[in-house]
């Protein structure tokens, strides 16, 4: 909710003239932002001018002055406005700058603060306080917007074990969350051969399971095997080409999934029916040599 939205741009008071009447802001907690103001003596005279900082209570509609020596440092505008001037001399005609800085409160919450920035004219600063409620001021509205920081990192990624002998190929991965959003990191796992090649990829997490924050999450992944082998090799090795393979984890998170999280592993599968049917054969050319020899053993 702003305040003083439908204010004229310059403001006059007696002898004085404020510009702008309302400044708006938006930052974060811990932010130093930096406005200025004009103030022009529009009288014949010289006038000294004192700022006097006030909070604005806007509940209920209704605009209440507060005392920044009362108010909480943690949520009250006031308390973070700095003056650049405490008096200001501004000769006949002229006009002079103020810079406005806010200090926003690192533990300040997300929402709208407001306060009133009084420039009253006086010859002490007890004097010029009399006349605060009939001077020429500025309305500070201050958006503090919400911190919102996705960060995770990858713990562990890693395939169940270092030799398959069968499908599925299973692999486990950990995320934890050290912001303070929930993300819910997505990708897929690349699988290369020996020579390089591409051979498969594997989604990752694409329930969008979130992960929230401060929290930890291990989550599974497995490979089938490729639907596109031949019969032949599906039957005697399994859907795969026995050998040394290497899984790419690929993880984005985060708005637009601008941020990535990646690492890889190595793995072999040696498929058992390849195994026996190596064995076989081996098996096989021994009890025929061995028959071959006996053969010759006897025409001899």
């Amino acid at each position: 909710m702003l305040i003083g939205a439908m204010v004229p741009e310059i403001l006059s008071a007696a002898s004085l003239s404020v510009s702008p009447v309302v400044i708006d802001m938006k930052a974060h907690a811990r932010d130093l932002v930096k406005e200025t103001v004009t103030l022009r003596n529009t009288s014949g005279r010289p006038v000294e001018v004192y700022p006097f900082v006030y909070g604005i209570s806007s509940e209920s509609g209704q605009e209440e002055f507060l005392d920044p020596s009362k108010a909480d440092i943690n949520t009250s505008l006031s308390n973070w406005i700095e003056v650049s001037r405490s008096s200001i001399l501004i000769q006949p005609g002229k006009q002079t700058s103020v810079e406005i800085s806010v200090n926003v409160n690192l533990t300040a919450r997300s929402g709208f603060y407001h306060a009133r920035i009084v420039f009253a004219e006086g010859a002490t600063r007890d004097e010029a306080e009399k006349r605060v409620d009939s001077s020429a001021s500025v309305i500070v509205n201050l958006e503090v917007l919400e911190d919102i920081r996705e960060r995770a990192q990858l713990l562990r990624f890693t395939p169940e074990r270092t030799f398959f002998f069968s499908f599925p190929v299973t692999f486990v991965y950990t995320v934890e969350n050290i912001g303070n959003r929930s993300v819910a990191p997505y990708g897929k796992i690349r699988i290369y051969n020996r020579g390089g090649r591409e051979v498969a990829t594997v989604p990752l997490n694409a329930e969008r399971r979130e992960i929230s924050p401060d929290a930890k999450s291990e989550l599974n992944a497995a490979w089938n095997g490729n639907p596109n082998s031949s019969w032949l090799t599906k039957m005697i090795l399994g859907g795969a080409v026995p050998g040394r393979y290497k899984a790419m984890l690929d993880l984005a998170y985060g708005a637009g999934g601008q941020k990535t999280l990646q690492d890889s592993a190595i793995f072999w599968i040696i498929p058992l029916r390849a195994l026996v049917l190596i064995v076989i054969l081996l098996l096989g050319l021994i009890f025929a040599a061995s028959r071959m020899h006996r053969y010759l053993e006897r025409r001899r």
